[in-house]
C-alpha cells in the first residue's frame, strides 16, 4: 500500500537532451555552457512555456518538462526542433547543438524535487531511441495525438529498453513533414463564415501583394532580362520574344502545371540572354484561352518572333510539338516534334532552348551558355511538387495554402538545395501570417518567413521573391521603411518586372506616397500589355487617395469586370460614389458588400487596414465608408439594454483574475489570465501568447505579439447578464474584432 501522501497524476512527460554535449563541453567548457544557456534562455523555456509547459529539471544538457496535455507536448517539441533547426545554422557542423527529444503519456508520482515514475523512465528511454533532431514518442501519445496533429509519424516496431519490463511501441516524428492534413479552425470560425471573413481580408492581401498569377509562378523570381515593345511600352532594337502558352491537349485539367513547367521554364531561360528582350510571362497568359492570329498577337505583344507549342501526356509519355515564327513573314524558322517520357523532360527543354537560340538573330556570352545550360533544379520530382504547389496558390484559400505547405516541404526534403522552393513556402508563411488563417501557428509563421527567405538568398542572391514575403511581413509590422526597402531590392534584381512594380505601388500608397505610387503602377501597366485585375484595382485605390474620384471608379469597375467573383473593388467604389454625391450608388456597393460579409463594420475595417501610415488616409477611406452607410459595429450588436461599465470597473473586474469566454466565431473557447500590473497570457485552442492589457479611457486594450498579427486592440465592455442554455459569462467585449462574451473564473 503506497502511502496516501503519495500524489499519482496522469501526465505528458518530455525529455530532452544534447548530442554530443561531453564532446563539446571537453573541447570548449565556457563556450558550450554559453551557448546552451542562450538557447534555453532565448528561445527553449519561453517555446516551453507558451505551450502551458512546466520544467521539473535541467540538469546539465538535460531537460525533464511537465505537459497537461500530449497533443501541447509533441506541437512544443516540433517548434523547438524547427528553431533549433535555423538557430544552428548560424554555427559550423562541429559546433551545432542538435537535440533528441522522447514523450510519454503516463502515470507519474509528484515529489517535491521532480517527478517519478514509468511516465518519466520511458520518456528518457524514448529520447535515447530519438533520431538526432528528431522526437520519438510512445503509443500513449501517438493514440492521442494521430487525430488532432496531421502531422508524419513513422512506427519503428515495439522495443525492450532498459528497466522497462514490456516492450514499447515506438513511433518517431518527422518536423518538417506534414502528411494528410486538413485545414485547421482559425480565429475566423468554420468553413462558411471563415469564408466570408477571408473574403474581406483578401482585400487587403491583394492590395499589399499586388501581383495577379505570376507572384506565385516560378519564372517571377528567375528573369532579370525581360521587356516589352509596343504602343505604351519601352522601345529596343534587341529581338524580341515571346513565348505563347503551350497548350494542354490532355483531358485531365490536373496536368496544366506540366504545360506550363514548360513554358515558365523556357521564358525563364531565354530571360537569362541578354542579347534577347522576353516578354513577361504575365503578359503572355493573357493568351492562354484566345484564338487569335499570330500576326495580331505579335502586334499587341510587340515581339517579332513567337514560340509556341502543345504538349500531350499521357501516363511517363509525353509528346511535344513545338515552332518559332518569324511574325513580320509568318515563317517557320524551326519546328519539330518530340516524343520522350517524364523522365527525359529536361533534356528535352535543353534541347528547345538550344534550337530555339540558334534559330534567332542572337549570340549568347560564354557565361550566358552555362547559365542556360543549367536548369533551375535537377530534382524532377521536387520541381514538380514546386509547381503543384505555384498552381495551387492561383486559388488563395485555407485549404489552398496547406497544400502549398505540404508541396513546398515535400519538395525540400527531396531537394534541400531549391531556392526557388524556400522563396515560395517564405511568401506562404507571410501570407498565413498577414490573412490571419492559421493554417500554421502565429508565432511560428512569423519567425519561418525571415528564415526561409534568408535560406533562400543565401541559395541564390538574385531572387526577388523572399524580398516580396518579407515586404508583407514588415507591412504586418507597420514598418513602412523597411517595406519600402525589400520591394526596391525586388525591382534592382527585376527591373523588368511588372509586378515588383505594382508591388512598389502597393507598399507606396500604404506609406502616403500617393505621386510616386501612381508612377510605380503606371510603370507596371506599361510593362504587361495584359495586367491582372488587380492593377485596375490597385489604381483606383491610389486614385482614390489622391482624390480623384471619378477615375477611382472607373478603374474599380474595370476591375470588378476582370474577376469572377467581384467584391474587392466595392470597399473603394463605395466611398467614391459617396464623395461624389451619388448615394444610390454608395448605398448598393455597401449593401452588396453587407450582403457578402454581415458582419463587415467601420471598426473591423479601421482595425484591419491600420498599415495606413498616415491618420489622414484611414481616416479619409472611412469618412466615405460611412457617407456610403457602412455601419459602426457588426450589426448583430446592440447596446439598448445594456451596461458600459467604466474604466475604474474594468480594471477592478479584469486585473488579477482569469478571464473565460467564447471567441467572436462562437466555435472556440478561450482564457486570459491577467496580473495587477497588466501582464496577460492568452491561450485558446492554437496555442498560447503572452502580452499586455491596460485600460485606456473607459476600454479595455491588449497587445500580443503573436495574436492579431501583434496590433493593438481596444474593446467597449458591456454587462448583460446571460440567462439562457449553458452560461458562459455576463459581460460581453464589442472591438474591432467582434462581440464575444466571457467571464471572470472563480
Amino acid at each position: 500500500m503506497e502511502p496516501e501522501s503519495v500524489r499519482r497524476k496522469l501526465a505528458a512527460v518530455l525529455s530532452a537532451d544534447v548530442v554530443s554535449y561531453s564532446r563539446l563541453i571537453g573541447e570548449d567548457e565556457a563556450g558550450t555552457l554559453t551557448t546552451w544557456t542562450n538557447h534555453r534562455r532565448e528561445f527553449i523555456d519561453p517555446r516551453i512555456a507558451d505551450h502551458g509547459g512546466r520544467i521539473v529539471s535541467a540538469a546539465g544538457d538535460s531537460l525533464l518538462v511537465e505537459f497537461d496535455s500530449a497533443v501541447r507536448a509533441v506541437e512544443c517539441s516540433i517548434v523547438i526542433q524547427k528553431g533549433m533547426a535555423v538557430r544552428n545554422q548560424t554555427l559550423s557542423e562541429h559546433n551545432k547543438m542538435l537535440l533528441r527529444i522522447g514523450i510519454d503519456l503516463g502515470d507519474v508520482i509528484v515529489q517535491s524535487d521532480g517527478l517519478v515514475g514509468d511516465g518519466v523512465n520511458i520518456a528518457a528511454r524514448l529520447r535515447q531511441t530519438s533520431e538526432v533532431g528528431g522526437i520519438c514518442i510512445s503509443k500513449a501519445v501517438h493514440d492521442q495525438i494521430r487525430k488532432t496533429l496531421k502531422i508524419g509519424i513513422d512506427y519503428a516496431g515495439e522495443k525492450s529498453v532498459k528497466n522497462i519490463a514490456d516492450p514499447i511501441a515506438v513511433y518517431h516524428i518527422n518536423p518538417t513533414v506534414r502528411r494528410g492534413s486538413k485545414p485547421r479552425r482559425g480565429l475566423l470560425g468554420g468553413p462558411k463564415r471563415r469564408a466570408v471573413a477571408a473574403l474581406s481580408l483578401l482585400m487587403l492581401v491583394l492590395a499589399i501583394v499586388a501581383t495577379g498569377y505570376s507572384l506565385w509562378r516560378a519564372n517571377s523570381g528567375w528573369s532579370g532580362n525581360r521587356a516589352r515593345v509596343g504602343p505604351n511600352q519601352i522601345v529596343t532594337d534587341r529581338p524580341t520574344v515571346a513565348v505563347l502558352p503551350f497548350v494542354n491537349i490532355n483531358d485531365d485539367p490536373d496536368q496544366q502545371y506540366f504545360t506550363d513547367r514548360i513554358t515558365d521554364d523556357l521564358i525563364a531561360e531565354l530571360s537569362k540572354v541578354s542579347g534577347l528582350f522576353v516578354v513577361d510571362r504575365n503578359a503572355v497568359l493573357a493568351y492562354r484561352d484566345r484564338n487569335i492570329g499570330a500576326h495580331r498577337i505579335a502586334e499587341e505583344l510587340g515581339a517579332r518572333y513567337l514560340v509556341e507549342g502543345r504538349v500531350h501526356r499521357a501516363g511517363r509519355k509525353v509528346r511535344v510539338n513545338v515552332r518559332l515564327v518569324d511574325t513580320t513573314t509568318g515563317s517557320h524558322l524551326w519546328s519539330a516534334r518530340y516524343d520522350r517520357t517524364s523522365a527525359d523532360i529536361l533534356p528535352l527543354q535543353d534541347d528547345i532552348l538550344a534550337r530555339v537560340i540558334s534559330a534567332l538573330p542572337v549570340q549568347p556570352t560564354a557565361g550566358e551558355q552555362v547559365q542556360v545550360s543549367t536548369p533551375p533544379i535537377g530534382n524532377r520530382e521536387a520541381y514538380d511538387l514546386y509547381l503543384e504547389a505555384e498552381q495551387a496558390m492561383l486559388g488563395l484559400s485555407i485549404e489552398n495554402l496547406e497544400i502549398a505547405y505540404t508541396k513546398l516541404e515535400r519538395a525540400l526534403d527531396l531537394e534541400p538545395r531549391f531556392a526557388e522552393a524556400y522563396a515560395s513556402l517564405a511568401l506562404v508563411y507571410a501570407l498565413d501570417y498577414r490573412l490571419r488563417f492559421l493554417v500554421r501557428r502565429p508565432r511560428e509563421s512569423r519567425s519561418q518567413v525571415a528564415a526561409l527567405a534568408t535560406k533562400a538568398l543565401e541559395l541564390n542572391a538574385n531572387l526577388a521573391k523572399p524580398y516580396l514575403a518579407l515586404a508583407n511581413l514588415h507591412l504586418a509590422g507597420r514598418r513602412h521603411e523597411e517595406a519600402l526597402q525589400s520591394t526596391e531590392k525586388a525591382l534592382q534584381l527585376e527591373a523588368g518586372n511588372p509586378d515588383a512594380h505594382a508591388t512598389h505601388a502597393t507598399v507606396l500608397g500604404f506609406a502616403g506616397r500617393h505621386d510616386e505610387a501612381l508612377a510605380a503602377i503606371e510603370t507596371a501597366f506599361r510593362l504587361n500589355p495584359q495586367p491582372p485585375a488587380t492593377y485596375n484595382l490597385i489604381l483606383g485605390r491610389i486614385q482614390f487617395g489622391m482624390r480623384n474620384y471619378s477615375n477611382a471608379i472607373e478603374n474599380l469597375r474595370r476591375a470588378g469586370a476582370g474577376t469572377a467573383d467581384s467584391t474587392l473593388e466595392k470597399f473603394w467604389l463605395a466611398p467614391s460614389y459617396a464623395f461624389l454625391g451619388r448615394m444610390p450608388e454608395a448605398e448598393a456597393e455597401v449593401a452588396a458588400i453587407l450582403s457578402l460579409l454581415p458582419d463587415e463594420s467601420l471598426s473591423h475595417l479601421q482595425w484591419i487596414h491600420n498599415e495606413y501610415r498616415l491618420n489622414r488616409d484611414i481616416n479619409h477611406w472611412l469618412q466615405g465608408l460611412e457617407r456610403a452607410g457602412m455601419p459602426h459595429f457588426a450589426r448583430d450588436f446592440s447596446s439598448a439594454d445594456k451596461r458600459r461599465l467604466l474604466g475604474a470597473e474594468i480594471r477592478e473586474l479584469i486585473f488579477d483574475a482569469t478571464e473565460v469566454g467564447q471567441l467572436p466565431s462562437g466555435e472556440h473557447r478561450y482564457r486570459v489570465r491577467r496580473t495587477t500590473e497588466g501582464a496577460a497570457t492568452f491561450s485558446t485552442f492554437w496555442g498560447s501568447d503572452s502580452g499586455k492589457s491596460w485600460i485606456e479611457g473607459d476600454r479595455l486594450c491588449s497587445q500580443f505579439p503573436n495574436m492579431n498579427i501583434g496590433r493593438k486592440t481596444c474593446d467597449d465592455i458591456y454587462y448583460e447578464p446571460e440567462d439562457q442554455g449553458v452560461s458562459i459569462g455576463d459581460y460581453l467585449a464589442v472591438g474591432p474584432t467582434g462581440v464575444r462574451r466571457f467571464g471572470m473564473a472563480e
